[in-house]
Formats: structure tokens, sequence, C-alpha cells
């Protein structure tokens, strides 16, 4: 059954990244279009098309070349124009899609949900990735159908990026030089601080509780998680969804905001083997409710460029702990045998954390 539906679920992906693919985009026609196409295919595809109307001159048409100074520098037929700012009463800019950008975000966030969705271990504490042998087609349908919805998903919302921006140099002496600054960020290709963000994190958990009743289990003569009576699928360390926080930029100084973490850690169990039927389990499981702060140690010039963070959590985390052993003799007379212990606790809890940040683009 569950090849089936993987099948299906890879066919189905395929349908839809193909319908995604078959989108088109529309270019916008700018004044002097003829010569624009004429220069598109030479000129470095980095350059935005642009068209400076001027307080003196006609409008000019060409491709966003940077700018020096109060001087705004086109490339039009061939060579450069040099508009100072005071001849300038608009700029209005085609901005490039983003599609393949939103295709190849889309695609990892793809891979990352297939298989959070279908190799999270059942009956473990949240998202551990499953340790049993997945066949090789499982896992091959899984991935590469969410690379392609989540890719066709990407490039279809990336087709909407694409739009004109307008700089309105008509305004008060304060309001030309806040448009100017806003032109020269966008010919330095810089992105606008983002005020608001939302992560996921997954990463190899290094067990302390697990590994020591794991050895402990071994030590007493114990299969450890070979037969399990009441069914957790074995887990490998790797936990899927360890983090979500959702934080708040203040002054491009420091974020402040919330997150939440599962903190549990992959059951263990183990059995005698033929001569009991049953095992012993234990599990821990825990959440933990943080407000956060996260200040970058060295500042840097640009958005983009805070590649060292660290951060303080304070808040309260709830821990569930249990051991149990179940069985029955497999000899007459037959018994029941059973022994349980859990330990529910919330506590205040701290977390102190840093973390170093790529730019993939």
């Amino acid at each position: 059954m569950r090849k089936k539906f993987v099948l299906l679920f890879a066919l189905v992906a395929m349908v839809v990244a193909g319908m995604a693919m078959a989108q088109q985009t529309n270019s916008l026609a700018l004044p002097g279009a003829s010569e624009l196409s004429r220069m598109q295919t030479s000129q470095n595809a980095l350059f935005d098309n642009i068209v400076v109307y001027r307080r003196t001159h006609n409008a000019l048409a060409g491709f966003l070349a940077g700018t020096k100074g109060d001087t705004l520098i086109v490339q039009t037929g061939g060579r450069e124009e040099f508009v100072p700012l005071s001849d300038i009463s608009k700029v209005v800019i085609d901005v490039e899609s983003m599609a393949g950008k939103y295709a190849i975000a889309g695609m990892l966030s793809g891979i990352y949900l297939g298989n959070l969705l279908f190799f999270s271990a059942k009956n473990q504490p949240t998202a551990y990735f499953g340790s049993d042998d997945n066949e090789w087609f499982e896992l091959l349908a899984v991935n590469s159908g969410s690379a392609l919805v989540g890719g066709g998903l990407g490039y279809v919302i990336g087709l909407g990026s694409g739009d004109e921006k307008v700089f309105d140099f008509t305004g008060s002496e304060r309001q030309q030089q806040a448009e100017w600054q806003r032109l020269q960020r966008h010919s330095l290709r810089e992105p606008p601080a983002k005020k608001v963000h939302l992560t996921f994190q997954a990463g190899h958990v290094y067990t302390r509780v697990s590994s020591r009743y794991k050895d402990a289990l071994e030590e007493a003569g114990f299969r450890v998680n070979e037969y399990s009576f009441d069914g957790p699928e074995k887990a490998s360390n790797f936990n899927l969804l360890r983090k979500a926080q959702l934080m708040v930029s203040i002054a491009d100084k420091a974020e402040i905001g919330a997150a939440l973490m599962w903190l549990g850690e992959p059951r263990v169990w183990g059995d005698f083997g033929a001569n009991f039927f049953g095992n012993v389990s234990q599990s821990l499981d825990a959440t933990g409710y943080y407000a956060l702060v996260i200040y970058p140690p060295l500042r840097a010039r640009k958005p983009r460029q805070n590649l060292w963070n660290v951060g303080l959590g304070i808040g309260a985390a709830k821990v569930d702990f249990s051991l149990r052993a179940v069985g029955r003799t497999r000899s007459l007379p037959f018994r029941d045998v059973m022994a349980v212990h859990n330990v529910t606790k919330t506590s205040f809890s701290i977390a102190i954390f840093t973390g170093l940040n790529l730019y993939l683009y």
C-alpha cells in the first residue's frame, strides 16, 4: 500500500511540476524597446532595464549600470550615459523575475517537508528520521517528487516577483535623497533587511539519557532495539524538526521573538529473546517554550553579512519520562508482567546557543 501511494505521489509531482514549468513570463514594454531588444543579448544579465525621465532632456532608456556619487550611470547604445541627480525627475526599473531562485528554494523546502512527512519514525519523539532500512525506491520517489512539487510551486510563485520599481524625484530635497538612497541600494543588489524571520532547524542530536539506558540494557543482557512489543520504529539520532522560531528585528541591531523546541530523545527498548515475550522500554519526550533574544557580536555593514549570532532563551520546559516493562512468560502457567514508572514535570529553563548563517543568494 505504501509503495502504491509513493508511486502515485511521484506521478502527481511530475504533473504539477510540468504544469508549473509550462508557465511563461511576459516582458514589459519600455520606451526605446527596439533599442533595448537589440542590446539585451550582449549585456550583462544582471543589468536591469531602466527608463530615466529627465528634466531637461528626453527620456533615456537602457540598462542600469550603477551609481557614482550623485550620478546615475545608464548603459545605452553601446556607451555609458551619466545622468546627474539634479536632472532626474523619475526612474522606472523593470525588475527581473526571480522564478529561478524561487524554484531552488522551493526544491529544498519540498525535500525537507517530504522527509518530514514520510520518514519521521512512528511512536518516537517528534520528527526523528527513521533508521529502518528504507527501500531506495521510496527514498528516490519521495525526494524527487517533493523536489519537483516544491520547485514547480516556487517557480510559479517567482513568476510574480518581477515588477516595476518607480523612484520619484519630484518631491522635497529630503524625499529626493531618500529615493536616491533607495536607488543606490537597488543598484548594489542589496536585499532589503527582513524584519520578520521564521526558521526551522534540524540536526544531529547527541543523546545523554537514551545512550545511558541503552548501555545499561546491553550490559544486563538485553537485545536492544530489535523487537518492539508496542511498535515504535527504529530512529536515528537525526532530528528533522528540533526548533521552530519566529523573530523580529529591532533597529538592525538585535532580534527578539519566541521559539518552540522539541527536546526529546529516541526511545530505547530491549528484550530477553526467546525466554520472555515482552520488553523493557525507556522514553524521554520534552518540549521547551522560550522567549528569545539574538544578537550579532560582530556588527556588519550590510544586512546579510551577519554570519555569526548568539542567542539567549528564557522559558519553561515540559518533560515526560517513562520506564516500562511489559511481557508474558511463554511456559505454563502464563503470567502477565508489567511495571510502569512515569515522571511528568514542567520547570524553568534557559537556552544558550550560537549559530553561523550561510546565505545561498
